[in-house]
């Protein structure tokens, strides 16, 4: 699995086990049987939205920066992967991230 170590993407080996009562292993920071971290997920996600790249050049951002080589096809697989799970807290996400601007304008109104 690929995860974010000292900002370089590198493929991580788990091990993992089934419990006592022979349920499955999680590896915890990755959306269900991924090969993704969320931290990556999340990059792609920011990069995307918030900086308004194409997956085109977010593939290339994160090969330049990371090293990790994502097909395009990839990034928006891991982009609608994400939508599906945090669609049932988008609207808390969305109220939070309301508050985080308004906080934030009031703490730098006197700077």
């Amino acid at each position: 699995m690929w995860r974010f170590e000292s900002g370089r993407a590198v493929l991580v080996a788990y091990e993992v086990y089934r419990g006592p009562k022979n349920q499955c292993g999680r590896i915890p920071g990755v959306f269900g049987r991924s090969d993704f971290a969320v931290a990556i997920v999340v990059a792609i996600a920011f990069l995307v939205h918030c900086v308004g790249l194409s997956f085109d050049k977010v593939c290339q951002v994160l090969t330049f920066f990371q090293q990790l080589r994502l097909p395009k096809a990839q990034a928006d697989a891991l982009l609608r992967q994400l939508s599906r799970h945090w669609e049932k807290d988008f609207d808390t996400l969305c109220t939070l991230l309301a508050h985080s601007a308004v906080v934030h304008a009031d703490e730098t109104r006197g700077a």
